[in-house]
């Protein structure tokens, strides 16, 4: 394990850092064609932030201070790939078939989004943890998150800032290693 130190801010982003891993073009051409398959708009800023940021999670895990929700905190973005949950658990066809159903299911909410927003967004995947936010992007790449537990919309310009909203009371203790997928 790595020791986090510093702030909240601090842990997480350095936490983000050492967990998040490169996304092969393979990975982004699957993330673009599930999009097109969904019949779903996809922003340039999307497929940037999946550049980023979809690799998020795969094979290192934040360790949290109350260690019933390690493992548990997580950046899903919609596609077939790099989502470490879906991908162990599913084979690929019904990884498919959830992501299209996930994907679909964030589109409920797309006009409230772009409403608040006030110009084109995409969904782009879920953060956090016990009920995640579904989160969308903009074309300035603002972050637009949909909580479970309030009727705002909550914006932000990275993830690391929605996971410092969320995790004020369980800082990031560490990060650790995944276990080998078998």
């Amino acid at each position: 394990m790595i020791e986090l130190k510093g702030t909240l801010k601090e842990r997480i982003d350095e936490a983000v850092s050492l967990i998040c891993t490169p996304v092969s073009e393979e990975e982004a051409t699957g993330f673009i064609a599930l999009y097109e398959k969904a019949g779903v708009k996809l922003l340039p800023s999307a497929i940037e932030f999946y550049r980023k940021y979809g690799g998020f999670y795969r094979d290192s895990y934040i360790m949290l201070k109350d260690p019933k929700f390690n493992k548990e905190i997580s950046l899903n973005c919609y596609d077939t790939k790099t989502d470490y949950y879906y991908s162990y658990a599913f084979d690929p066809k019904e990884t498919e078939k959830d992501m299209l159903r996930r994907l679909g299911a964030a589109m409920d909410d797309i006009e409230m989004v772009r409403d608040y927003a006030g110009q084109e967004v995409c969904p782009i995947g879920e953060i956090g943890y016990y009920y995640p936010a579904d989160v969308y992007i903009g074309e300035d790449s603002k972050l637009y998150c949909i909580f479970n537990w309030t009727d705002e919309i909550g914006v932000f310009n990275t993830p690391e800032e929605i996971l410092e909203s969320y995790l004020g009371n369980n800082p990031p203790i560490g990060v650790d290693k995944m276990p080998i997928k078998t």
